[in-house]
């Protein structure tokens, strides 16, 4: 067979190429001089055929040729696109009447095909799969006239007008083999019908039709996922079993709950502060009445200043800061090997679940129970997580050795990381949690985490609570610091003093001089008392996974108490 057209010898060559470099058959030669054999021709199943790159002048022979090669393949793919943005127009579509009934697969991209009758793809009586992308497709009827047994994906085409039921319908008929890809109204359709929910939080996609999708739902038993101020809006009347979207905790009330049993789960997203790295997963109705419930115990703990007192918020700050610190342990156990093989540990212990409801959470789970709290109270907190900004500096100040490959460590595999870190109450997958707070219209930065254990020993002032920029990256537990994380905040960041934190907490002068100026021989005290406890924790590491620095202060008070009763000592 003779081909004289360049773009069509091109273009089977490159068939040709794919062809020689998959197939463990007998090579095909290229074509040289515009000569190839038919049988060879008939060995290529695949054809893909970019017309971006050809001139509207030669498009009607280069098509005219094509045509006659493609007569004499046995193709059962076969994808024709325009790899440039601009949709191809003048294109005969006719030429498909010279592929080969054995076709199975059929794709046609940024090629108009507005006015294209629905019997050029119909004459395939074993075509498979229809794909057509960017054809300036603007009547559903063309879709709804293509064999039933096709499975079609029509995304990316003008189809605005189309109704609910048109989409409903065509989906059964084809029995689910239905997409409308890159158009994101028809799509969320067949994906409700096929997830049996929708997600109608992004006001673009569904701007004036929420009325009609929540219709949809009604009729065919799909559950939205929807906005709170939308669901008050629309959905209160037709009482649609419904999943709630809010900002926090402070959007939605026990009692908004109790009168709508409608509502089966609560979902957290705080779009005006969204973090990559917090926890959105949904909570379920009886879990979400049970964690605002415990929110209410912690608000009746907080004494609320006069709305005069200009320290208002950050005496409220202070209150909820130490409660939260006292309840809430550090879950080893979610961080182990173990426990990361726990799906839902994983979820709760990193979001409001599990620190509120059983006193047990990782960082993620610190920051967001602290930034929901705060919330109630009108404090605007924000969630941030982070990972390691320089790796090479975290694995060198984490204490691997030289022989520790980085590729483990980017892997996350298991390696004397792990048993470093136990010590220090901190083992979250090598990231890590914390808050920013608006206080009196500043901005300060806060790490619960990391002094909750200060917190119930009552050790004041705390070093993560609200201090410069500059103390807040470089002081951390053991070796390992802020500044090791990829730290963005963007405007000024204020700070308490030491006078100031503990004022806010309530003590007197008195106290305050007696906590910030101590004497000498009682810092010393005080230090080999640290310098003790650090090598107790250091010998423990690896005996349990269960083993926090907390726990030490209690076994040598324990043993004090024993001591001044006049019962034997023990070697401490």
């Amino acid at each position: 067979m003779i081909i004289n057209n360049k773009s069509v010898i091109e273009k089977i060559n490159n068939a040709i190429t794919s062809y020689n470099k998959d197939s463990k058959d007998e090579q095909i030669n290229l074509i040289t001089n515009g000569e190839v054999k038919e049988e060879d021709l008939k060995k290529i199943k695949l054809l893909y055929i970019d017309i971006g790159d050809i001139s509207k002048e030669e498009i009607n022979t280069f098509f005219e040729e094509l045509a006659n090669v493609l007569e004499v393949m046995k193709l059962k793919g076969f994808y024709i696109y325009a790899h440039n943005e601009n949709v191809v127009s003048d294109v005969d579509m006719t030429f498909l009447s010279r592929v080969n009934s054995e076709l199975n697969d059929l794709q046609i991209s940024n090629i108009d095909l507005s006015n294209v009758d629905v019997n050029v793809f119909n004459q395939f009586e074993k075509l498979k799969v229809l794909i057509l992308g960017k054809n300036n497709i603007k009547d559903f009827d063309i879709i709804s006239k293509l064999n039933e047994e096709l499975a079609v994906d029509v995304g990316n085409n003008p189809m605005s007008n189309v109704s609910i039921n048109d989409v409903v319908n065509e989906f059964n008929k084809r029995h689910g083999k239905m997409a409308f890809n890159e158009h994101p109204f028809l799509n969320s359709i067949i994906f409700a019908l096929e997830d049996k929910q929708i997600d109608l939080s992004n006001p673009e996609i569904f701007k004036g039709r929420i009325e009609e999708i929540l219709q949809f739902c009604k009729d065919y038993k799909i559950v939205p996922f929807i906005k709170i101020e939308d669901y008050q809006k629309f959905n209160s009347e037709l009482q649609i079993p419904s999943n709630i979207i809010v900002s926090g905790t402070k959007d939605i009330s026990t009692e908004f709950l109790i009168q709508h049993p409608e509502i089966l789960k609560i979902q957290i997203i705080d779009e005006e502060n969204r973090c990559d790295s917090e926890q959105e997963e949904p909570y379920l109705r009886e879990d979400f009445v049970r964690i605002k419930h415990k929110i209410g115990e912690i608000k009746q703990q907080i004494e609320i200043p006069d709305e005069s007192d200009k320290d208002r918020e950050k005496k409220i700050f202070m209150q909820v800061y130490t409660i939260l610190g006292k309840m809430i342990d550090y879950n080893h156990y979610a961080v182990s090997e173990e426990g990361k093989e726990d799906y839902n540990l994983a979820i709760s212990c990193r979001n409001l679940k599990d620190g509120l409801l059983e006193g047990k959470a990782v960082c993620a789970g610190y920051a967001d129970i602290l930034k929901n709290v705060l919330g109630e109270f009108g404090i605007k907190a924000q969630y941030i997580g982070r990972n390691p900004e320089d790796t090479e500096k975290y694995a060198e100040r984490m204490g691997y050795q030289d022989e520790v490959k980085m590729d483990e460590f980017l892997g996350f595999e298991k390696t004397d990381i792990d048993e470093f870190v136990k010590s220090y109450g901190y083992q979250d997958d090598h990231g890590h949690a914390w808050n920013s707070v608006i206080l009196d219209g500043k901005k300060y930065l806060c790490d619960l985490t990391w002094d909750a254990d200060d917190i119930k020993l009552e050790r004041f002032p705390l070093a993560y609570c609200c201090p410069s920029l500059d103390e807040f990256n470089s002081v951390g537990i053991g070796e390992i610091t802020h500044d090791m994380f990829e730290i963005t905040e963007e405007g000024e960041i204020a700070e308490f003093s030491s006078e100031d934190q503990l004022r806010f907490l309530g003590f007197s002068e008195e106290e305050i001089e007696k906590k910030l100026h101590l004497s000498p021989e009682y810092l010393e005290t005080l230090l080999e008392e640290y310098e003790n406890k650090r090598k107790l924790e250091t010998c423990a590491v690896g005996l349990s996974t269960e083993i926090k620095a907390s726990d030490f202060d209690g076994i040598d008070k324990a043993f004090n108490d024993r001591e001044k009763e006049g019962q034997k000592g023990y070697d401490k």
